[in-house]
Parts: structure tokens; C-alpha cells; sequence
């Protein structure tokens, strides 16, 4: 069965740059992407649930030649209906690292950090495979000279700015608990499904509640409780907010 022409026509659209991110790399350089999460929400969103799949077919491991890292590689095939199957591949490192007191910590023999590794190695190839599929996978973004870039960039910040703006205007009040009153509780009670569990994203203080929150998302695409749009935006809210909490995480474990 080939694709539909709405499906085609999802295809040739360009990518929404509030779904995009930047990260610093090497020198300092900023760069864009998708996360994992949107680009397989992409693939539902576009394909549907049943209509496509993916394969892990090999994960390798190198070590490094100092002794002090390794790289695990994956190759991932994806398979879509009427559209053939894709294949790329992905990596992900581990290094050994230096911590607050300048002692050198030993990544390379952390059970963790391989766990980490090849779950990274996996999604990074399967995002790779994906980007064949055109700008919706964000395939624009290996171009430098693109403008998703600045796009991507103006919109993060135009986030940010968004949600730095009630905390400006409560000052110190936005860290004060919060006294349930009957209005708030009517307040609350009226606000959509959606406006409730991006509330409760947004509010989350540990990485164990953001999945509790996110297991909530789910639930709610599953019971038609929120439309397409809503999931992706709300699914954009968890990625900043998982990205927020990651420092207050790795603090903990450390």
C-alpha cells in the first residue's frame, strides 16, 4: 500500500521549528536537532501507530585508543508501509570524566553509562534513518546554511522568554506554596485536558513525577482525550522540562 496523498502532502510540509532544539558542540558551535520522542511522534503523527516499525539489526562497541573511552555504534533499519525500509546508523560515546574534587571518574566501568550509551546509539541511527523521509525528520537540519536554524533558535527563545514572564510578575510568590481555595479549585477544574497536564509538567520537581506526568500524556492520547497539536506541544513542554531537571539529576547521582 503506498502513501496516502495527505500523508505526502504532511511530507513536503516544513519542519515546525518549535519542535526543533540546539545544544552547544565542539568549540562551542550551536546545534540543532530533533529528540528522539518527536521524531517517533512524527512518525505516528504522519504514518500512523501500525504503519511503520524499526529494527535494531547491530550495536558494536570500540574502545578508544587511550583507555579512557569507548563508542558504541548502532545500524537501525526502519520500515514503513508503501515506502520501502531505511537504514542508518548512530553512536554514542563514553568518556571518562572529572568531577567537583578533580578526581577522574571511571564511565568506562559503569553499567549505567552503557545502558546510557546503547539506548543513545539506537536513537540516534533511528533518527538518522528517518531524515530520508524529508524535513518533517528534520533532514534541513544537516544543512548549515539553512534557516531552520535561526528559526529553531528564535523560537526556544521566544519559550523561554514565555516562561520566565509569570515568574517575573510573581517575584518571590512563585516559590511560595500554593493554598488550594475553592476558586483555584474551580479555576482548575475548568481548565481543558490539556491545560491540566501541561500544568502539571510544568510544575514537576523531580524526573520520577515528569514520567508520572508523562505516563498521563499517554493516557490521555489513548482515550482521544487531546488532539495531534496538543500532544506535540505538550510533548515539547516535557523535553524542556526534562532538560531543566537533568543538572538537578545528575547532582543527586553523583
Amino acid at each position: 500500500m503506498a502513501l496516502t496523498d495527505e500523508q505526502k502532502s504532511l511530507l513536503d510540509q516544513q519542519l515546525d521549528p518549535k519542535l526543533g532544539a540546539y545544544r552547544k558542540a565542539d568549540r562551542g558551535r550551536d546545534v540543532s536537532y530533533l529528540e528522539g520522542h518527536l521524531v517517533i511522534a512524527q512518525a505516528n503523527r504522519i504514518f500512523g501507530f501500525d504503519a511503520w516499525s524499526y529494527s535494531v539489526d547491530r550495536i558494536d562497541l570500540t574502545y578508544m585508543n587511550d583507555g579512557r573511552g569507548l563508542l558504541y555504534s548502532a545500524l537501525v533499519t526502519v520500515n514503513v508501509e508503501g515506502c520501502g525500509s531505511r537504514q542508518d546508523t548512530g553512536c554514542h560515546p563514553i568518556r571518562n570524566s572529572i568531577d567537583q574534587d578533580g578526581k577522574e571518574k571511571d564511565n568506562v566501568n559503569n553499567p549505567e553509562q552503557h545502558d546510557l550509551a546503547r539506548k543513545s546509539a539506537v536513537t540516534d541511527a533511528l533518527k538518522r534513518a528517518f531524515r530520508s523521509f524529508g524535513d518533517q525528520f528534520g533532514n534541513s537540519l544537516y544543512d548549515k546554511d539553512s534557516d531552520i536554524h535561526q528559526a529553531i533558535h528564535e523560537a526556544v527563545r521566544e519559550e523561554q522568554r514565555q516562561q520566565r514572564q509569570p515568574q517575573r510578575a510573581m517575584g518571590t510568590a512563585a516559590v511560595r506554596p500554593t493554598i488550594v481555595t475553592p476558586q483555584i479549585a474551580q479555576r482548575e477544574a475548568n481548565l481543558t485536558v490539556r491545560d491540566q497536564l501541561e500544568a502539571e509538567i510544568k510544575k514537576t520537581a523531580t524526573l520520577d513525577l515528569l514520567k508520572t506526568a508523562g505516563r498521563k500524556v499517554k493516557a490521555a492520547v489513548e482515550n482521544k482525550q487531546i488532539t495531534d497539536d496538543e500532544r506535540l506541544a505538550l510533548q515539547r513542554i516535557y523535553a524542556e522540562r526534562e532538560r531543566a531537571l537533568a543538572p538537578q539529576a545528575a547532582i543527586r547521582s553523583a
